[in-house]
């Protein structure tokens, strides 16, 4: 339970990531 609960937060962290990335690229936050 706690290994597949590791594994969904990491998928959802390496999404986050990615999301953050093309969204900075169309706008950037800086």
């Amino acid at each position: 339970m706690e290994a597949a609960f590791e594994e969904t937060l990491m998928l959802f962290l390496l999404l986050a990531t990615t999301f953050l990335k093309n969204t900075s690229h169309i706008a950037p936050i800086h």
